[in-house]
């Protein structure tokens, strides 16, 4: 990855009938060009990852923010004043992974 820069994108999408989810695109950029691009979703995330985030959600809402390592998934939870609200972020590595609110 020398010279080159990961960004993520992410969309908070609404559509009709379903319910609004979050969109993250990875992109890898080398020497000012697009390198490659990855989508991210819920679905490749482990099974066990779950109560790992329940704790960081716990966490959060006492401390204001937390995190956790889980197999090489990094977990941030984050907590905003103005409503209250706890966003989770998931990373592999230094990609997105996935976005949860709660």
């Amino acid at each position: 990855m020398s010279g080159c820069k990961l960004i993520s994108i992410i969309r908070q999408t609404v559509g009709f009938p379903k319910p609004a989810y979050w969109a993250i695109e990875n992109y890898k950029i080398c020497n000012g060009n697009i390198a490659e691009v990855k989508d991210s979703n819920i679905t490749g995330l482990p099974n066990g990852i779950k109560p790992v985030i329940n704790n960081i959600v716990q966490e959060a809402r006492q401390y204001g923010k937390a995190t956790a390592d889980y197999y090489g998934y990094r977990i941030v939870g984050k907590t905003q004043a103005y409503n209250n609200k706890v966003y989770i972020y998931v990373l592999y590595g230094i990609e997105l992974q996935n976005i949860l609110t709660n």
